[in-house]
């Protein structure tokens, strides 16, 4: 079917004797499990560890998941490292590292005998 996932859903009556629930599913192109999930919220202390690392994330954005894990663990809390990274996915964070040397072919130095530095640069296209 060309109709996305969620509206093919909408269109299941669940109060129609008629037809199977496991039938209207099939014709519909829906998981017959699928009709039974309900999402479940994140716990308490799931929403108590996201605020903290927002709280230590505000006050140190240079604190990737390895730093943010080893503060998390003094303060007494039991954490892996995967579960820091997963939640600073969700949270659309990530810490503030240097980039790569992008301008390492525009110049390169030259050491002289009197130490000091030279600068040779390319001839412009």
């Amino acid at each position: 079917s060309n109709l996305p996932r969620s509206e093919r859903q909408e269109m299941l009556e669940r109060e129609k004797p008629e037809i199977s629930l496991a039938e209207r599913a099939d014709l519909l192109g829906i998981s017959r499990s699928s009709l039974y999930y309900e999402p479940v919220g994140p716990s308490g202390q799931e929403i108590s560890i996201k605020r903290r690392i927002d709280e230590i994330y505000t006050r140190y954005p240079f604190y990737g998941s390895r730093r943010m894990t080893v503060v998390l663990c003094r303060e007494g809390r039991s954490i892996s490292r995967p579960t820091v990274q997963q939640y600073m996915r969700e949270m659309q964070i990530a810490g503030i590292a240097p980039g790569p040397n992008t301008s390492a072919g525009t110049f390169r130095f030259c050491r002289v005998k009197t130490a000091e530095l030279r600068r040779f640069y390319p001839t412009s296209l």
